[in-house]
């Protein structure tokens, strides 16, 4: 790293000058683009590299940043993490308290955020060629003259981040409030807000943690509503958009994995499969634990049941802000218990005997290799509920089921006990085994449906359906009812406190279509937090949508 000159930001009241660390690269990066009369975000793009740099060699550029960001740091996410837990030593923890953690894009710096008074400031910390971490410094650029927390939540391409707060000139005072920005901190500093469509959802709420999620351009967040802690994803509603300045994101959308109780601290592996979070609900180990969960449908709402992560990542305190190092492979993670200050960043090192197991790269379409091994899956006991109400006469939606169901019973084993029901105006059997499972039956019954009856009768199927999971419950399996549907009906509150108490059957609702009869469906049941939710809405994308789920149910805890 080079030195450069302090740098002047500009403000009404003056110059505000801070020593810019940064490589010679970023400075000729950011001179090209003021003399080409690029505006700062438009020389930075969402894949991270300068468009100015890619004309020449985008094929290789673009190869070396998949390899840096999604190959080589996929290839330790699946391990566990074992040993004791340690502290970054002192060249990061002191007295004060350190929280928020993230790496730069090449994995050599830390970015933190540091507090001892009313407010956090950003400061960062390279690797030294011990292995461990050069005295950190403040960030002079991420630390504009402005009273209020500042974090850095992430890095777009070297000199550009998204960091907390809505900035904003009143008179001759610069003014931060809630909210999210893009910053560039080469040359003249900038600040652009992030508009949302949802601006209801934001300004009503209290904004705590974002993550965002380059390769697909989705934006993780926990807001705060009346006291509620939250985890929400935005997507773009531009998201053919180069410029990250530019973007305009949509209302924020409630993940399934909320409780009554408190989420926060989103953070998504590289490849888009597995979200870890902190949750202070029943089962950890003390206050906020760090949890994780892995998709169970094709879009970003619906996740498995999350699973504590336990010791040593989790104690008896509080841990917040999980990652994982790109280079290492250690889980780096905020604590309060046995700190230098109030809390401190630990690491633990994977564990020697579970060596790292290289996960898919493409984040989109990475799914669980298909069937169900008994070594890595327990013994399912599955009830399928499908509406065959009349709206299902739609080709379309009638194709996405059946595609689906396909896709599933094709994977069924014979240790796997099933049963399947249609409704409509009433509930009838098509299908029942308390002993093996014969698929081919299945199949051909899958092929015969066809859609019959006026009403949708759901509230009565769910009855049924759960009342037929436990009169076969297999101790220690996999006992999960599939609702099926495509519409909206009353959730009756004798099913509705059926489905919060009865805790060994897993439901889970799968949407055909998304009508608006169906997100009215979703809505009531995105209040229980037991309760699963799937989308299906293409007949290729989706056809593995319930085998994804059924895997993530019956996948053995090691």
């Amino acid at each position: 790293m080079s030195k450069r000159a302090p740098v002047a930001f500009k403000t009404p009241i003056g110059t505000f000058k801070a020593r810019y660390e940064g490589s010679n690269r970023e400075n000729e990066r950011s001179r090209l683009a003021r003399k080409s009369g690029r505006g700062a975000f438009s020389a930075c793009k969402q894949d991270g590299i300068s468009i100015l740099l890619l004309q020449s060699y985008a094929p290789l550029m673009r190869f070396i940043l998949f390899l840096l960001l999604i190959v080589l740091p996929a290839a330790v996410l699946r391990a566990q993490w074992g040993g004791q837990r340690e502290g970054l030593g002192p060249a990061v923890n002191n007295a004060a308290a350190q929280t928020a953690p993230l790496f730069s894009l090449g994995g050599d710096t830390l970015f933190f955020s540091e507090g001892n008074g009313p407010y956090t400031e950003i400061r960062f910390s390279t690797r030294s060629a011990g292995g461990g971490w050069t005295a950190s410094e403040k960030h002079g650029l991420l630390n504009p003259p402005a009273a209020g927390n500042k974090t850095v939540f992430a890095q777009l391409c070297e000199g550009q981040f998204l960091v907390n707060g809505h900035f904003r000139h009143m008179g001759r005072r610069l003014y931060q409030s809630n909210g999210l920005a893009f910053t560039y901190t080469t040359g003249d500093p900038e600040y652009v807000s992030l508009p949302f469509s949802g601006a209801d959802t934001m300004n009503n709420s209290r904004f705590a943690k974002a993550f965002l999620f380059r390769p697909a351009k989705l934006l993780f967040l926990s807001l705060q509503r009346g006291g509620q802690l939250d985890l929400f994803v935005c997507s773009p509603l531009n998201p053919n958009e180069d410029d990250w300045g530019r973007l305009q994101w949509d209302s924020p959308q409630k993940l399934s994995i909320n409780t009554p109780f408190q989420e926060s601290a989103p953070w998504l592996s590289p490849d888009g499969a597995t979200l870890y979070f902190v949750s202070d609900r029943p089962g950890g180990l003390g206050g906020y634990d760090v949890w994780s969960s892995t998709r169970s449908g094709p879009g970003w709402t619906e996740w498995s049941v999350p699973k504590n992560l336990g010791a040593p990542v989790n104690s008896k305190g509080q841990e917040s802000d999980f990652r994982i190092d790109p280079w290492t492979g250690a889980a780096i993670f905020v604590s309060d218990e046995g700190t230098v200050g109030a809390t401190d960043i630990f690491r633990v090192q994977p564990a020697a005997e579970l060596p790292a197991t290289p996960v898919q790269a493409a984040y989109r379409d990475s799914l669980p290799p298909a069937g169900f091994d008994s070594a890595h899956y327990k013994p399912s006991n599955i009830v399928f509920l499908l509406d065959l109400s009349n709206s299902m006469k739609q080709q379309r939606r009638m194709a996405l089921l059946k595609t689906a169901m396909k896709s599933l019973v094709q994977a069924l084993r014979p240790v796997d006990k099933v049963s399947l029901y249609r409704f409509g105006d009433h509930i009838a059997r098509l299908y029942e085994t308390s002993a093996q499972s014969d698929n081919r039956r299945l199949l051909r019954i899958v092929d015969s449906l066809r859609s019959q009856g006026e009403a949708t009768n759901g509230s009565a199927a769910i009855g049924e359906g759960y009342r037929e999971a436990l009169r076969k419950l297999l101790p220690g399996g996999n006992n999960q009812v599939f609702l099926v549907t495509d519409g909206d009906f009353p959730v009756f509150p004798d099913i509705e406190k059926m489905i919060l108490s009865t805790l060994n059957v897993q439901l889970t609702v799968v949407m055909i279509d998304e009508s608006p009869e169906g997100q009215r469906l979703l809505q009531k049941f995105r209040r229980y937090p037991n309760v699963q939710i799937v989308t299906l809405n293409d007949v290729t994308r989706d056809a593995d949508a319930l085998l994804r789920n059924m895997q993530g149910n019956a996948r053995r805890t090691r």
